[in-house]
């Protein structure tokens, strides 16, 4: 696995960059990062999305391109560049509701996450692939859950902290019924995904129902089972002995489950924000 991010050139959150070349360039090997590297180029000039993100009005003119967006985020930029932290802060604050915001912020964190991909996946089974796999599903929990009033500065590397110790530290303390980090409004619920229809009205309805969303387009029950263990803290090697699956077959299951769940999101996100009738 290997992955060169470039350092453009940044004066003023203003960036140009030509579409065809990505800020990431990788030859990785592992499906989970090819399909994440694959979507980002896909998205990144579709006129919609950036039509979508221009109309969040942060800072800076316009971008053509949401690669823009990532750099003037700080990517490739110093340490201590404070402009790039608070314009990350601001789609920080974004992605709690907005999906294409976290995928922006997943971007601009993505090398240092691979980073530690490579550092620990080299002391464990599966090495740096099986450690990206588990990576990109930590990754997006925190940045939607990042308690961005609490925390407002050093973002980018407060998120690549949180990404590491709630991966591969966190799991080794007492779990409880549910964990602080993780995005309830999108993602669990108290009861079993398996049995829905038994559970009661009350405030997890809109959870509830975004489980039965998942199940109304087709997706498994298996899956959404996996995808509420991950979202409570299970890992993958834990989630397939719990469920007498292979570890492989789990991080599998598990990342087409997370697909179908950011799909739904988009969809509605983005039917939400864009008028009726518009040009893609």
């Amino acid at each position: 696995m290997r992955a060169v991010a470039h350092r453009p050139h940044m004066t003023q959150l203003q960036t140009t960059r030509s579409a065809h070349t990505p800020l990431i360039s990788a030859n990785p090997t592992n499906r989970a990062l090819r399909g994440v590297l694959d979507e980002w180029n896909a998205t990144a000039s579709n006129r919609r999305a950036v039509r979508h993100a221009n109309n969040w009005g942060l800072p800076g003119e316009p971008v053509s391109t949401l690669d823009e967006m990532v750099v003037r985020a700080g990517f490739g930029g110093p340490k201590n560049w404070d402009e790039g932290d608070t314009y990350l802060l601001e789609l920080v604050k974004l992605a709690a509701t907005d999906p294409l915001a976290a995928r922006i912020v997943l971007q601009r964190v993505l090398p240092p996450v691979l980073g530690i991909a490579r550092r620990r996946g080299n002391h464990m089974r599966g090495g740096p692939d099986a450690a990206v796999n588990d990576l990109l599903t930590q990754a997006w929990l925190v940045i939607t859950s990042y308690p961005a009033e609490r925390r407002p500065r050093k973002v980018a590397a407060n998120i690549v902290r949180d990404i590491e110790y709630f991966e591969y530290v966190a799991h080794n303390r007492l779990r409880k019924t549910s964990v602080l980090f993780v995005n309830h409004d999108h993602f669990t619920v108290g009861e079993t995904a398996l049995s829905l229809a038994h559970t009661h009205p009350g405030p997890d309805d809109d959870v509830r129902n975004f489980l039965l969303e998942l199940e109304r387009r087709g997706v498994s029950p298996i899956r959404i089972e996996i995808l509420r263990l991950s979202c409570e803290g299970w890992r993958a090697s834990e989630i397939a002995t719990r469920l007498g699956l292979k570890e492989r077959t789990a991080r599998w299951h598990r990342a087409e489950a997370l697909a179908a769940a950011r799909e739904i999101i988009a969809d509605a996100k983005m039917d939400d924000a864009l008028p009726r009738g518009s040009a893609a």
